[in-house]
């Protein structure tokens, strides 16, 4: 089956590898507090994300998997888009040898 030409190559991450249960974002739905999941994914409450996960345990994993993947949407790891953005502008360093 093909693709219609406009329509945009599928996004291939890889898999998670770190367990997400410990994840703030996680226990928040699972637990069944009121808050809406549009909060990750809508910039004027991106303040409100980024304030969950400052106390997650996996903020780091989780910031360098959306890195890794270039995942371009949504807050990760404590990262808005526009953080996740500026971060793959700067010259990568290279390793000490």
């Amino acid at each position: 089956m093909s693709r219609h030409p406009y329509e945009p190559e599928p996004i291939r991450l890889e898999p998670l590898d770190f367990d997400t249960r410990d994840a703030n974002c996680s226990k928040i739905f699972y637990k069944g507090y009121q808050i809406d999941p549009e909060i990750w994914f809508t910039n004027a409450l991106a303040p409100q994300a980024v304030a969950i996960c400052r106390s997650c345990p996996i903020i780091l994993q989780c910031a360098e998997y959306a890195l890794r993947n270039n995942i371009e949407n949504g807050v990760w790891g404590g990262l808005t888009e526009q953080d996740r953005k500026e971060i793959r502008k700067r010259p990568r360093r290279k390793p000490n040898r």
